[in-house]
């Protein structure tokens, strides 16, 4: 960083190398105000020199004054940060600000996206996928709202930057702080699969298998395993057969496996249920049809 009119007080920059993109955040603090545009010059080994001109890049915002923190209401606002299309803003948990949203049961969470970029906010974490209880998108400028009727404590985060990721903790009307949601029983996770790829299916949806390939993936996870555990699928076809199989997950819990619906295409109601040690872990109805 080359600074000869002394415009900045201290220069930071991280890096993080995410699906073969290397991205860079500069967390630049300056020495006094400043309202022009900025030109940025960049360049690599060769020396080449690459140019990009950023009109009205400044935002002024207040300091926050740390003191006492304010009685949880029905209402709390999350910022979705400038820097948060970046893998960097993990290292800080500065994706979303505030990182945790406190509100009492049957209030409303509101995030508004400061960044340039559009974004999500879907319920879940980037490992176990969506749980199906909130989802949205959010584009630059705009906000999305959630309101939240159970208490509980619940995670989310962006499905377009995976490591951008918050939580909402929703107290009872007493103020009492919840016990954090049994991550032992989260919703079965079942994908088609394809050639051109995966689709997510969600409970009672009617699912279409064009080319009759009735192949899915079963995914989940189990809470505090050590090591690897046994977990039991149970598949129940439209004519009432079923099948079971088993599948083993990693040291952390977590467990993916390709399974054959029926060997014969069959169209109908299906259901696939998960068990640990006798306890079911989820379940999921849904309809095939071929058209």
């Amino acid at each position: 960083v080359v600074d000869p009119n002394n415009f900045f007080e201290s220069v930071e920059a991280n890096y993080s190398l995410e699906d073969g993109w290397m991205w860079v955040i500069f967390d630049v603090v300056f020495a006094k105000p400043l309202t022009s545009d900025i030109m940025l010059q960049t360049w690599h080994e060769n020396r080449v020199p690459n140019y990009s001109i950023i009109k009205n890049a400044w935002q002024i915002s207040e300091s926050k004054i740390v003191g006492t923190p304010d009685p949880i209401g029905m209402t709390a606002e999350v910022e979705i940060s400038h820097n948060s299309s970046s893998p960097t803003c993990k290292t800080t948990d500065s994706c979303f600000y505030p990182s945790n949203a406190e509100i009492l049961v049957g209030g409303i969470v509101t995030w508004t996206n400061d960044n340039s970029y559009l974004h999500s906010i879907t319920s879940g974490t980037p490992l176990t996928g969506h749980d199906n209880r909130f989802a949205g998108y959010v584009s630059p400028g705009l906000t999305f709202q959630q309101k939240f009727t159970t208490s509980g404590i619940f995670t989310y985060y962006c499905v377009i930057h995976p490591w951008a990721m918050g939580q909402v903790t929703v107290y009872d009307e007493d103020g009492a702080k919840p016990t954090p949601t049994d991550p032992s029983k989260p919703p079965i996770l079942v994908a088609t699969t394809t050639q051109n790829g995966s689709l997510m299916i969600e409970n009672e949806q009617n699912v279409v298998f064009a080319n009759r390939d009735l192949r899915v993936i079963v995914s989940g996870h189990i809470q505090d395993v050590t090591k690897s555990k046994s977990v039991e699928i149970t598949i129940t076809r439209p004519d009432g057969t079923t099948s079971n199989l088993s599948t083993y997950t990693n040291e952390r819990g977590y467990y993916s496996t390709p399974v054959q619906l029926d060997t014969k295409w069959k169209g109908g109601d299906y259901s696939i249920s998960t068990s640990y040690r006798g306890a079911e872990l989820g379940s999921i109805t849904f309809h095939v049809s071929d058209h």
